[in-house]
């Protein structure tokens, strides 16, 4: 999926929001942590840290990590 986007689109976050989810499902805590911080980066850059996907990639990220 790295090698269809451009490095700071938000369809990269948007990528890596939905492989996060997935590793997540898997048990995979380690990649899904991983998958979802860069998203949220990717996210806060392109569009925002108020923005709606950015947010619900932060609340992702909170639950694959163990977080309230």
């Amino acid at each position: 999926g790295r090698g269809q986007f451009t490095h700071g689109e938000w369809d990269l976050a948007h990528f890596l929001f939905h492989l996060g989810e997935a590793q997540t499902i898997a048990g995979d805590r380690q990649g899904a942590r991983a998958s979802l911080t860069e998203s949220v980066a990717l996210f806060t850059t392109a569009l925002g840290p108020k923005n709606e996907r950015t947010l619900k990639a932060k609340v992702a990220l909170a639950q694959a990590t163990g977080q309230p």
